[in-house]
């Protein structure tokens, strides 16, 4: 007796065994969360986002807090 997913499944391989390397590539790349000690990578093609400038602190020195702390 087959399982109810069986014929899901099948479909499933079907369509992921049609699909082009790259298109594959992306759609692991889609699903899938990037591993903790890897950087993600960007598409093929693309360039890396650059660095955002540093404009100073994130906060101005007049909102530091006044006083010793409590």
């Amino acid at each position: 007796m087959s399982q109810p997913t069986d014929v899901l499944e099948a479909a499933v391989k079907q369509y992921l065994s049609e699909l082009s390397d790259d298109d594959f590539a992306a759609l692991v790349a889609e699903v899938r969360p990037p591993a903790d000690d890897e950087p993600p990578t960007p598409p093929s093609g693309s360039k890396p986002a650059p660095k955002p400038a540093d404009d100073g602190p994130a906060y101005p020195a007049g909102w530091a807090p006044k006083g010793p702390a409590k």
